[in-house]
């Protein structure tokens, strides 16, 4: 369990090193689009319709794209994407202990190579330019094109862009999003392909609860160990520790609450309680799992 633990250690620790760096990221944004905005022409506090204004929109996006190719940032990214080998070399030795015949396979080193550019897409380039720089600029250009008030629109940027005690600003939201859901998935994948092959029908739950945590994952960590003949029932929220809490079942998706909409027997090792979920479905060798709970099933 020693190496179990210390893939889940090194998960938790790349999550935080990673996104702590994100609110002071976040507020060196909003400095530097207050700075830019100030160029903008107004009269009294309303933003004058201008050709002038339009074409400042060029400058704007270029200084926060620019904020995504510092040298610090993409260390950052770079050191994260090094994770994924950790993690690799980590499962490696831990279904070593399991079973000394495990050798890792050329799918495994490509699934690793893929995951890594993935994420490293996700945090840099098109990928924040999507999701966040993208959407600050039309923000400003619609505020242009309305004649909008000022201060309103700085207001509502530094409410999207600044994290504070009621919410994430919207950067630290997607990275926190992204970083979580590709190790998690990678590991979550990685195991999954060589419990196949192994045989292994056990999982541990895992993970730390929080306020914010799932109804889903409370039940999965009260319940502990998880058969793979259970993970149809499990999906559907027909197990007993769900229905304990009075977990709810969505009507749309027809799953518990928070679950990735599609999530099943086959894929539910890897989606687990949905996205940004930091709980893992750890498979463990039969004699982990106490004796009164493996009798049900042999």
């Amino acid at each position: 369990m020693q190496t179990l633990n210390k893939i889940v250690d090194t998960i938790d620790l790349a999550l935080d090193r990673f996104n702590g760096k994100i609110p002071d990221i976040q507020n060196k944004m909003f400095r530097e689009i207050t700075v830019l905005l100030k160029e903008l022409d107004t009269k009294s506090d309303k933003i004058v319709q201008s050709v002038e204004n339009v074409r400042r929109l060029a400058k704007i996006q270029k200084a926060l794209n620019s904020i995504f190719e510092t040298p610090e940032y993409l260390k950052s990214v770079k050191e994260f994407a090094s994770v994924f080998g950790e993690i690799q070399t980590l499962n490696n030795q831990y279904f070593n202990e399991i079973d000394s015949k495990f050798k890792s396979s050329e799918f495994l080193a490509e699934l690793k190579k893929q995951s890594v550019i993935d994420a490293v897409e996700s945090l840099t380039g098109s990928g924040v330019n999507a999701n966040i720089t993208s959407g600050i600029k039309e923000k400003i250009f619609d505020a242009i094109k309305s004649g909008s008030s000022y201060n309103n629109l700085l207001d509502s940027i530094r409410s999207e862009v600044v994290s504070n005690k009621e919410s994430l600003g919207k950067l630290e939201r997607y990275t926190r999003q992204i970083t979580t859901d590709s190790l998690n998935q990678f590991n979550a994948a990685y195991q999954e392909n060589v419990t196949s092959d192994l045989g292994l029908d056990w999982f541990l739950y895992n993970g730390a609860l929080m306020d914010t945590s799932r109804d889903f994952c409370k039940a999965c960590v009260k319940k502990k160990y998880i058969h793979r003949s259970e993970f149809t029932s499990i999906v559907k929220g027909d197990f007993k520790e769900f229905k304990d809490i009075d977990g709810k079942i969505s009507q749309r998706t027809k799953l518990p609450y928070g679950m990735i909409d599609g999530t099943n027997s086959t894929n539910f090792m890897v989606r687990r309680g949905g996205y940004s979920c930091n709980h893992k479905l750890i498979p463990v060798a039969k004699e982990v799992v106490p004796k009164e709970i493996r009798q049900a099933y042999e």
